[in-house]
């Protein structure tokens, strides 16, 4: 599903976490990378911002509540981690990553 969603091979990573929803109608979702390297973090952020944008396309028009979320998500570079978040409690998820790290 990574490699299909965000175009990423998990096998490249520490470790990838990937919460997202069973309905086609909903956006929110939860990523959490581990880079192996440094030299990764652009990929993943630009992967990211791809999946960012195929969804606001998806939902363009008819999904405004769903849209909306999208432009509220978060993306937070934490050393050797990324936490990509899309939930209306966008903002408390990335806090309590923060706290965890």
């Amino acid at each position: 599903i990574v490699r299909r969603l965000y175009s990423l091979n998990p096998e490249d990573y520490d470790g990838i976490m990937l919460y997202y929803p069973s309905s086609t109608m909903s956006a929110n979702e939860l990523l959490v990378v581990k880079l192996k390297s440094m030299k990764q973090q652009d990929l993943v952020v630009d992967c990211i911002k791809t999946r960012n944008q195929t969804q606001k396309n998806s939902f363009k028009g008819y999904g405004a509540t769903q849209t909306k979320l999208l432009e509220n998500s978060i993306t937070e570079v934490r050393g050797n981690y990324i936490l990509y978040v899309v939930d209306e409690h966008a903002a408390t998820i990335r806090d309590t990553f923060v706290k965890a790290l």
